[in-house]
């Protein structure tokens, strides 16, 4: 990531993915449950951990101790949102300033099955309804990117200027609040995929 194999040897922080995740969290049949959105409370912070360890491609300087210290205290001062039916479906944290969302994932099933979109409609509704969204994510032509600046861009994200955030090069993304991201092409997706939650009033 920028830096030589040696300097990146000596440094001593690895990338996520190389690291052996604490709480396993797989499904064998996939995810179940009617999807609903509702705040974290601290009981969830091991499958919320667990389902993050699952999507750690996204944040290259994913470092755990750091990140569940800032995750209690985002469930502390009601920053934090789970979707979840009989399993943790998805997850999301707001920055103190409010707008910006400072971490996001859905399970790796649902990724490229609709379940950003569905995610992303269920805070707008409820959490930033009428509200620009904010965030932050790979620079274009980045090798380490698996396909999430291009999911932002389908969901309408705009480009931004170029931050660094943890060390890391990043590029800040907005969703303007009169944009609609693709709320009706998500659903008809997840209804076609078999995902739970859509045919039931959003409960939160």
């Amino acid at each position: 990531y920028h830096m030589s194999p040696a300097r990146f040897r000596a440094r001593g922080f690895f990338y996520p993915l190389q690291l052996f995740p604490e709480e396993p969290f797989l499904w064998t049949s996939g995810p179940k449950g009617e999807g609903a959105l509702r705040p974290a409370t601290h009981a969830d912070i091991p499958d919320w951990m667990a389902l993050a360890h699952l999507s750690i491609d996204g944040y290259p300087c994913w470092i755990e101790g750091a990140y569940r210290a800032a995750l209690s205290a985002a469930i502390s001062d009601q920053r934090a949102w789970v979707w979840a039916g009989q399993e943790m479906l998805g997850i999301a944290t707001l920055a103190p300033q409010g707008d910006h969302l400072a971490y996001w994932a859905v399970h790796p099933r649902l990724r490229h099955r609709g379940g950003l979109q569905r995610l992303l409609a269920l805070l707008r509704q409820t959490v930033l309804p009428q509200r620009a969204v904010e965030l932050t994510t790979f620079r274009a032509g980045d090798a380490a990117d698996t396909g999430h600046r291009a999911q932002l861009l389908q969901l309408g994200f705009e480009p931004r200027e170029l931050q660094t955030a943890f060390g890391y090069p990043v590029q800040r993304m907005v969703l303007p609040a009169n944009r609609t991201a693709h709320h009706e092409t998500a659903i008809s997706i997840l209804a076609a995929s078999g995902v739970p939650g859509l045919s039931k009033p959003i409960h939160y």
